[in-house]
């Protein structure tokens, strides 16, 4: 048994208005003639707005009436969140991160009929993800497809900058300890692709022998021994509450040297 539920109207704006009338009796008085809502169900409804350009039809007055209004708006943050526990590409994570009023610019009145959204994004990880290697002509296709012209091209140079960062397995095995490329929106890229990284090594080593242990942990030192000499202070909020807190790595801190160091400094912003 549910201590509750939900009867979802979805997309009842695109619904034609006699199908719309018919949904009068079941918002108002939880009934649609032999069918009783239950105490613990509430009736809800979704749909796009008429500036949308979804294809809806004005709702009656009568039908509007009967419900509470919200506007429900992109947040960044959430859309972050589900991104990397789905492990988009972390291109995608790095130049939304920089580039945050990138992830939504639908205009009305524009004609493209590609243009930036959540949902076109994940497109765009899919293709880089899953597409392997094609010519860049038709990448360019598929991606300006997806987000549009404008921002497709943003994009793909900033991606063509991100080639020249280094891997983060050899910045985890500590064979790289600096950082050339100093340009913050790409070290929003390489963030994640750390946090991706040490996130495998934690799921195949962390119950394996000591020896894969030892390994581990100097895999984790180097990450946040990397972080503190050479992010921003918001890059290293990101990649750690990333691994910590989404991607629940757990480690013994007396094992990492430089924990110390980066609690002293970090834990405050990290946890608050």
């Amino acid at each position: 048994m549910y201590d509750g539920a939900i009867i979802l109207l979805d997309e009842l704006p695109n619904a034609a208005p006699s199908v719309q009338a018919g949904s009068y009796q079941l918002v108002l008085d939880g009934r649609l003639g032999e069918y009783i809502v239950p105490d613990n169900v509430v009736v809800m409804a979704a749909g796009n707005r008429d500036t949308d350009k979804g294809s809806t039809f004005k709702m009656p007055t009568p039908l509007m009436n009967r419900f509470v209004h919200i506007e429900v708006r992109s947040d960044f943050g959430d859309w972050q969140d589900f991104a990397l526990m789905s492990k988009f590409n972390k291109d995608v994570v790095g130049y939304l991160s920089a580039f945050k009023s990138h992830l939504y610019n639908f205009d009305p009145a524009s004609a493209s009929r590609g243009f930036a959204t959540g949902r076109s994004w994940h497109a765009v990880s899919d293709i880089l993800n899953f597409g392997g290697n094609m010519p860049d002509n038709v990448l360019h296709a598929l991606i300006a497809g997806a987000i549009g012209d404008g921002i497709a091209v943003q994009f793909l140079d900033y991606r063509k900058n991100a080639a020249r960062l280094p891997s983060a397995s050899d910045i985890l095995d500590g064979r790289v300890t600096k950082l050339d490329v100093k340009d913050t929106s790409l070290c929003y890229s390489l963030t994640t692709s750390l946090c991706y990284e040490l996130q495998e090594r934690f799921n195949s080593l962390s119950k394996g022998t000591p020896k894969q242990k030892a390994e581990l942990e100097a895999a984790i030192n180097n990450f946040f021994k990397f972080m503190m000499s050479e992010f921003k202070p918001e890059m290293v909020i990101m990649g750690a509450r990333t691994c910590l807190s989404k991607f629940k790595i757990r480690f013994n801190s007396k094992a990492i040297e430089c924990w110390p160091e980066f609690n002293k400094k970090y834990n405050h912003l990290i946890t608050g």
